[in-house]
């Protein structure tokens, strides 16, 4: 007698997991279990609609954190958060991070049971994501955003004081940490070193790319230099060592998800890797200048 066992899990970082396998009672085999398996693995591999909404979700979320943050830390001590388009940015980072939260909520479910659209927000799906590290991490970033918005009406009325300036650090950090526990490192082997090294990788990202939005947006914003000469200054200091740490955490995740230097060399994505490392590089060099450039020009 031919059985089959069919499972569907939902992994550490919310992908859904699927296959079967046949057994059978009796002495004499079938030989029809390769082909029963092969079918129902068919059948059991439901590919939602809702993935590429769902990618949209924690891609905002991410841009969000690195807006968020990144302007955050560029204003660092300086009274540059009280001008209209830091603030603006501000808030445009926090509105994208909560966006993002409640997108990845509200699909979660759907996507890893293999719903579509009708099946968004049922609370019974929603309810079950609450309970999985995705959700936990889902609920935490939510808590982060509100949290974020007490530091920044704080931060508009009174100049930054060294607990202001440690709560800033604290919330980008924890804010990471949000990402990296309910993401590939924290479902992958030796996760206690590699969630410790995706959030040095993502805190590197907000200060420099964040940084460089910042300039981007802010430079002119204020007249005079007295502020924004100072805040570039950190930024290049800051960049100094963000830039390095995020190539280096960046190859060292890319070497752990891809099992070594030889699927680095010969896959398409190892060599993108590469190719992405030199260029950060060379941007590591022109940097300096750049920052030169735009204190000259203020």
């Amino acid at each position: 007698m031919l059985f089959r066992s069919v499972w569907r899990v939902t992994s550490a970082d919310g992908h859904p997991v699927n296959g079967a396998f046949p057994f059978e009672i009796g002495t004499v085999p079938s030989g029809k279990g390769a082909d029963l398996v092969d079918k129902v693995v068919a059948a059991a591999q439901r590919t939602s609609p809702l993935g590429p909404a769902l990618s949209a979700g924690k891609f905002l979320g991410f841009l969000g954190f690195v807006l968020l943050a990144g302007v955050m830390l560029f204003t660092f001590g300086t009274q540059l958060l009280g001008s209209r388009r830091a603030l603006l940015t501000a808030l445009t980072g926090l509105v994208l991070l909560l966006v993002g939260a409640l997108t990845v909520l509200l699909l979660q479910g759907a996507y890893v049971t293999g719903g579509g659209w009708g099946d968004t927000g049922k609370w019974s799906l929603v309810n079950e994501v609450i309970r999985t590290r995705v959700g936990g991490a889902i609920i935490a970033r939510i808590v982060l955003v509100l949290l974020w918005v007490l530091v920044m009406q704080s931060l508009r009325r009174s100049p930054w004081t060294s607990v202001t300036s440690l709560v800033v650090w604290l919330l980008t950090v924890l804010m990471a940490v949000t990402f990296s526990v309910s993401g590939h490192p924290s479902a992958d082997t030796l996760t206690g070193i590699f969630v410790p090294v995706d959030i040095a990788h993502l805190v590197g990202i907000a200060v420099w790319v964040g940084g460089l939005f910042s300039i981007v947006l802010l430079r002119r914003e204020v007249d005079g230099k007295d502020l924004v000469a100072p805040a570039i200054a950190r930024f290049s200091r800051n960049a100094t060592w963000a830039m390095p740490l995020v190539i280096i955490t960046g190859v060292a995740q890319t070497l752990h998800l891809t099992d070594g230097v030889s699927t680095l060399v010969d896959s398409g994505y190892g060599r993108f890797i590469i190719a992405r490392s030199e260029e950060h590089t060379s941007e590591l060099q022109s940097l300096r200048h750049l920052v030169c450039r735009l204190l000259l020009e203020k």
